[in-house]
């Protein structure tokens, strides 16, 4: 295993590949590739993208609970990352941007 923080599912990363998940849409579920940052140190994904409508579109929270509960607890992803096609990084990919502020009760 690897000292590496972040796993990395993205089909644009040497190495990598994207995710397949069924993500909730107007239309029902839909498989679709995602990418994603699976932060060791915190033990879940810190950011989801899915590619739709041949864009790539954040995944809300709750998208992203279901998308870890797959990669972590169905598929066991994090023992694992090169038989997932993840990447083990120490930097963030470009598409990464800094979460939103969660709103104060």
């Amino acid at each position: 295993m690897t000292d590496k923080r972040y796993l990395i599912a993205d089909p644009d990363m040497d190495g990598s590949e994207a995710w397949e998940h069924f993500i909730g849409t107007d239309d029902g579920d839909r498989l679709m590739p995602t990418r994603f940052v699976y932060d060791r140190e915190e033990g879940e994904i810190i950011r989801a993208h899915a590619l739709y409508e041949r864009a790539w579109h954040k995944l809300t929270w709750e998208d992203i609970e279901d998308l870890e509960d797959s990669v972590v607890h169905a598929n066991g992803a994090p023992d694992e990352p090169a038989e997932f096609g993840l990447v083990a990084t120490d930097e963030l990919p470009e598409w990464y941007e800094e979460p939103a502020a969660a709103p104060s009760p």
